[in-house]
């Protein structure tokens, strides 16, 4: 099977997770951002994940592809989303806002280079999460620390739970599936943010088992911005 992704897509990282827990080795494409005609070519629209589950039959949707994988053995045994209601908003809240750190270092980190290998792909991103988010990209930098401020009561929060081996438990669930990935992104901005200990620990298990690799630190000073 093949999954086309990008690398600093959060739903692509959900499919990464449920695959590496049902221990099926996916192939994976990378996608240029801006590479619309390739989306169009696979599926008539630009949608990523994409899962080619056999050859010339594809499907889209993050939820439909995690349940198929879960049941590709015939044996589903992902444990439902546990959060309440409270920790559901609090983890909205933090996608959300965690996404002004995040959208303008995603363009410039060399990891991401698959996904952003043209200044064009990088200027077709940056126009769109600006329509988003609502303000530029320049700015968004300068307020990086106020950021910062916004999100580390959450994330504290957050880091109280996250002490077992899996988000909120010993055993794998949709939980890991809904907040690794934001987490994982948040190591994006290690140039300003620090993760808590029991939060830091968690990705790196779980970035160990999954083979999704976390950011490196970098030095966005060495980048135009």
């Amino acid at each position: 099977m093949r999954l086309f992704i990008y690398q600093c897509c959060p739903y692509c990282s959900r499919c990464r997770l449920m695959a590496a827990h049902k221990r099926i080795t996916l192939d994976l494409s990378v996608l240029a951002f801006d590479d619309i005609q390739a989306h169009v070519d696979l599926i008539g629209k630009k949608i990523l994940p994409i899962l080619e589950y056999k050859e010339g039959c594809f499907m889209t949707e993050t939820a439909a592809i995690c349940e198929y994988l879960d049941a590709f053995d015939g044996k589903p045994d992902v444990k439902p989303v546990s959060f309440n209601d409270s920790w559901s908003r609090l983890i909205e809240d933090l996608s959300r806002k965690s996404k002004y750190l995040i959208f303008p270092r995603q363009i410039i980190h060399p990891m991401n280079h698959d996904d952003f290998p043209t200044q064009a792909a990088k200027d077709y991103c940056q126009q769109k999460k600006e329509v988003f988010l609502q303000i530029a990209f320049e700015q968004a930098w300068a307020k990086s620390d106020d950021y910062v401020s916004a999100i580390m009561p959450m994330l504290n929060k957050l880091d109280s739970i996250l002490t077992h081996q899996y988000a909120t438990s010993d055993e794998f669930s949709y939980d890991d599936i809904l907040i690794f990935p934001i987490l994982r992104l948040l190591t994006l901005a290690a140039d300003v943010l620090q993760l808590p200990d029991n939060m830091m620990s968690y990705i790196q298990r779980v970035s160990k088992f999954s083979k999704i690799a976390l950011y490196p630190e970098c030095d966005y000073s060495m980048f135009t911005r």
